[in-house]
């Protein structure tokens, strides 16, 4: 089968119009060309089952990105690049293809596990995953590290009553972390973020505050609702899980929930969200609008992993960013193209930027830890 055949069953694969035995030729061709190409296995098939790249191609006129349907896994055994010209989508596996402007020497790793823990009385703590055990102790409640890297507050029958004492969490850019609050509530910091809280819940209500973006799986506690306030709004909730963005780089917050119900609050504005819905607050306009929502675009950094859903290359990049602590800056106008699909967290750069350079829109050039994007 000849290179223009394979482009044909695979759009037709892609659109799921493909017949069994046109299917199974495209299998007999992927085949032949991992064979040929001589490539090794996939470190982790069910990560790389996600990494499907949807892109465009200025040559093709198109300016979205259409929907990719799910290649089976056996087909990823042969942990092969597959690109076989069709102007909508690509299959990356272990390697991707190299950019020449990016030397391997000089290559990007993805972010860790490492915040900084502020005590009450205005210490500092260096958290990572490989500190264990007892960090502190703050008002009758024990501050320590497990062994899994979590930070977790354990609170004394003491510390009831007592005035609240605060601790802040922050985690750096190229950084993430988690921590189990003294009221059992479980929360999960991405890069660049915070969180405030009390070390014991001694009030009528259980008050944090955060930037950036966390994922909170929150204690049940009818008797205490749970308060989170960030930028431009306040949620309550009584025990739910959910996940708000709220980076001060962004034009809009969002807000997204997974189970339970919520009650939002802007200045002027209030909603109650029900399992799958988002809202989406523009704090320049004091806007409050509540969607169905894509849950597993919104809680993909907690799992691993970039998804990108028709954005623009400058919201693509504001993530990677934040993740890999880079500067990002731009030549020769900003690529105007839409992006879609799902990239490992846990990638070099370089191999984040090779993925995204297989869309033919776009090309980047690395020089320490600046990353320019060239149109």
């Amino acid at each position: 089968m000849n290179q223009q055949d394979a482009d044909h069953l695979l759009e037709k694969y892609l659109n799921q119009t493909a017949n069994l035995g046109e299917q199974r030729l495209l299998e007999s061709w992927y085949a032949h060309q991992a064979t040929q190409r001589k490539l090794t296995d996939a470190d982790n098939f069910e990560h790389l089952a996600d990494e499907l790249w949807a892109g465009t191609r200025k040559k093709a006129g198109l300016t979205t990105a259409k929907k990719i349907y799910r290649i089976p896994y056996y087909w990823l055994s042969a942990a092969v690049l597959l690109l076989l010209g069709a102007p909508v989508a690509y299959l990356s596996l272990r390697q991707p293809a190299s950019i020449s402007s990016i030397a391997r020497a000089s290559d990007i790793r993805p972010g860790t596990n490492k915040a900084i823990l502020t005590l009450g009385n205005g210490q500092q703590v260096v958290l990572s995953s490989s500190k264990q055990g007892q960090l502190a102790m703050e008002d009758h409640t024990m501050v320590s590290q497990t062994d899994s890297g979590k930070i977790v507050y354990q609170a004394s029958s003491a510390a009831k009553g007592h005035e609240l004492v605060y601790n802040t969490i922050t985690t750096p850019a190229g950084g993430q972390f988690q921590l189990t609050l003294a009221d059992g509530t479980n929360v999960t910091l991405d890069a660049s973020s915070s969180i405030s809280y009390p070390v014991a819940f001694n009030g009528k209500q259980r008050l944090v505050t955060m930037t950036g973006q966390a994922y909170f799986e929150v204690a049940h506690d009818r008797t205490k609702p749970f308060i989170v306030n960030s930028r431009a709004q306040s949620i309550e909730v009584l025990g739910t899980h959910f996940n708000v963005n709220a980076y001060e780089n962004e034009k809009t917050i969002r807000t997204t929930l997974l189970s339970g119900s919520i009650r939002l609050k802007t200045d002027q504005r209030q909603a109650i969200l029900k399992p799958g819905e988002q809202a989406l607050v523009i704090p320049m306009v004091n806007g409050l609008e509540v969607t169905a929502g894509d849950v597993e675009e919104s809680i993909a950094w907690q799992k691993g992993y970039f998804r990108f859903r028709q954005e623009d290359i400058q919201s693509v990049m504001r993530k990677i960013s934040r993740w890999y602590n880079i500067e990002v800056t731009y030549e020769g106008g900003v690529p105007t193209e839409k992006f879609s699909g799902t990239i490992s967290r846990y990638k070099d750069i370089s191999q984040v930027l090779g993925m995204l350079e297989y869309s033919k829109s776009v090309h980047f050039k690395l020089s320490g830890r600046r990353v320019t994007v060239l149109d």
